[in-house]
């Protein structure tokens, strides 16, 4: 065995055999979806409701924004739903809501399967994989706080639709990379790379609270890019250290970007103390460029790493498309760069010219081009990068909305449209999406076991001891079939509950609880996943069972 596989094998000992979808799985992926549907629709709130409802309602009809984070990408969608033939504008919103979350179970059943199908050969109905994949959804559909937030106009239930889209979209793209891990040129699954980069940043632009996971995602990058290295061997080394500059810089523009959004949007007092006491949150006109310059700063100079690559290679084959190549990323990179200057002022310059300066360095320099390697899996990797990040940049433009809607809205005479805010300013606009009116979590950590036992307390609310104790069994199964996927799912649910502490760090009275619970209807989807894993361990073992009695 090569010393290479050593890591793979330990990882995977039963190989690894992706779940392929078959008509079966879309069949019951459409039943699920009408029936969760058609339950919603028998329980829809016939109006408005109690709660934000009746704001959100009207941000929608009027295309402004609500309270903070504002939920644009929700505003604009439901606008949509708004033109339906139905004379309730709150039914209007309640029906998008109960198409949200049957999207959800929707996308619920297509990860489920594609996670319990793994390294089993199934060709049509499997007892073992579909009867689990089938009770976890519906048990998900139908829990407390998901079927609570299905029937009322609320942006909880389009939150889970996106998450469970965002998890089904990570394990194509998981799985798509390693199973082609041993092409001899690195596949990145650069079509699943760029859908996955646009949901995620989609899913942010209704509600943050998925940045989470996409953070615990980032984490996962990790081992599998080791794993992937590891069956490489030393041609694939060479090549990454034949690309030692650009990495380097890349951890360089890593590190500016992470210390100008701490000086510039979470702790804005570091960079301009005057502007406010000890520990003030609010954004102003001056933190302006540095938060642009995080936000564009990586795709700027990935674009400029691009324009050079393009430009070498145009010089080598004399190809026109080459060049036309290198002038778009150059143009592209340029325009945003001079942007950031136009708007910033002085502070815009400040803020750039140390990211422009390595990009121009990098553009002009040869040394690392001159390489023999003609096809570098780096390259491969920063170009698609690039294409990711500003895909990313793109679905979070959604957010601009806000924006030209509060323009337009100005110069009309009073009464206007009501909105939350004037968010004509960028500053405003940061305020609004960075949710700054809202005070952060204490550092009293004195209710610590108070808010664990609390969620434990949401999960027997949602499932029933029995189905968490079930959903125990299935968090040791999950890891002993897919210890990859598990270790994502498990950081993923701590990385939550610990940013749900750190910053609301909630109290534990009733009402408190009660408006915190859904907050946590993604970790309920996750836990979903996991009973499902263990309604499998129980089949498997039943049938081993009877297996042993036939013999």
């Amino acid at each position: 065995m090569k010393k290479q596989q050593v890591l793979f094998n330990i990882l995977y000992p039963n190989a690894y055999q992706p779940y392929v979808l078959q008509k079966i799985d879309y069949v019951f992926a459409g039943v699920l979806f009408f029936v969760s549907l058609f339950i919603y629709f028998l329980t829809l709130t016939p109006s408005v409701t109690a709660g934000d409802s009746g704001e959100l309602i009207t941000t929608v009809y009027n295309m402004g924004a609500s309270h903070p984070p504002g939920f644009p990408l929700y505003g604009i969608v439901g606008k949509l739903f708004t033109f339906l033939r139905f004379p309730d504008i709150g039914y209007k919103l309640n029906i998008f809501s109960a198409v949200s979350a049957a999207c959800a179970v929707l996308f619920c059943y297509l990860t489920l399967v594609k996670l319990l199908g793994f390294n089993r050969s199934v060709v049509g109905f499997s007892p073992v994989v579909h009867i689990p994949v089938v009770a976890a959804s519906l048990l998900f559909a139908f829990s407390k706080a998901h079927w609570s937030q299905a029937v009322i106009a609320e942006v909880y239930a389009f939150n889970a639709g996106l998450t469970s889209a965002m998890f089904f979209v990570m394990t194509l793209w998981y799985e798509e990379i390693i199973t082609y891990r041993d092409e001899e040129n690195l596949w990145l699954a650069p079509r699943i790379t760029l859908l996955l980069a646009f949901v995620m940043g989609l899913s942010i632009t209704n509600h943050q609270l998925p940045v989470w996971y996409i953070i615990a995602w980032a984490f996962m990058l990790v081992p599998i890019i080791y794993l992937i290295i590891s069956f490489k061997g030393a041609v694939f080394i060479k090549q990454f250290q034949e690309r030692k500059f650009p990495l380097i810089m890349i951890l360089i523009v890593v590190i500016m970007v992470i210390f100008l959004l701490v000086i510039s949007a979470i702790k804005p007092d570091i960079l301009f103390p005057e502007f406010g006491p000890p520990g003030y949150r609010l954004v102003f006109p001056q933190h302006v460029p540095y938060i642009l310059t995080a936000i564009l700063g990586g795709p700027v100079w990935l674009s400029f790493y691009v324009a050079q690559n393009s430009l070498y290679t145009a010089s080598i084959s004399r190809s026109r498309q080459d060049a036309l190549h290198a002038i778009f990323w150059i143009v592209l990179a340029a325009v945003i760069a001079g942007m950031v200057f136009f708007l910033g002022g002085a502070h815009g310059i400040i803020t750039s010219m140390p990211l422009i300066i390595m990009a121009v360095y990098q553009l002009i320099q040869k040394n690392d081009l001159a390489k023999e390697t003609s096809k570098n899996w780096v390259d491969n990797f920063l170009f698609l990068l690039t294409w990711a990040l500003w895909l990313f940049v793109f679905a979070l433009s959604v957010y601009l909305y806000f924006y030209f809607r509060a323009k337009a809205i100005s110069p009309l005479t009073e009464p206007k449209p009501l909105t939350w805010g004037d968010t004509q300013t960028l500053d405003i606009l940061f305020n609004h999406m960075l949710r700054k009116q809202y005070p952060v979590g204490t550092d009293d950590y004195s209710n610590i076991l108070g808010q664990i036992w609390a969620v434990i307390e949401y999960h027997f609310s949602q499932f029933g001891m029995i189905n968490v104790l079930i959903g125990i069994v299935g968090i040791y199964y999950f890891f002993k079939n897919e210890p990859i996927q598990w270790t994502y799912y498990i950081i993923a649910s701590l990385v939550f509950f610990w940013s749900i502490i750190d910053f609301i760090n909630f109290e534990v009275n009733p009402r408190s609880l009660e408006t915190q619970e859904v907050f946590f209807i993604q970790q309920f989807l996750i836990y979903a996943f996991f009973i499902a894993f263990g309604y499998q361990a129980i089949l498997v073992l039943l049938q081993s069972l009877n297996k042993v009695k036939e013999e």
